[in-house]
């Protein structure tokens, strides 16, 4: 679905995204190196969950923004697992693969911010 942005909303967008890879980039390594990060537990109460609720009217015109929450909330969901039973790699292995699949969507939205028609501020 084409969607048209302000040059501010889409730089706004890009700078969060590039946050949030890093974020979830850190996060994780420290999941594979058996540590348990202290990360918000609610999916909705993190920066990039109150980022993708906050930003709703104006990226949800882009599939790519829409396919964010399901492995964001997942990768919550898994984290939580995790916390309970922090000896379980099937649970590790669970968060590692939902933030692949998280920053998967992420590049797919900057590339679509990225070829989105601009208007003027």
């Amino acid at each position: 679905m084409a969607a048209t942005l302000t040059r501010n909303e889409r730089n706004r967008a890009l700078d969060m995204l590039l946050i949030a890879r890093m974020q979830h980039t850190r996060w994780v390594a420290e999941v594979k190196e058996n540590r348990i990060p202290q990360v918000e537990g609610d999916p909705t109460r993190c920066e990039f969950g109150r980022w993708l609720l906050g930003s709703q009217e104006t990226l949800a015109g882009f599939d790519a923004f829409r396919a964010l929450e399901q492995p964001h909330t997942a990768l919550h969901d898994a984290y939580k697992r995790l916390l309970k039973n922090p000896a379980n790699d099937a649970e590790r292995q669970a968060v590692v693969d939902h933030s692949r699949e998280l920053i998967d969507n992420i590049d797919q939205l900057e590339n679509a911010l990225n070829r989105a028609r601009v208007e003027a501020d």
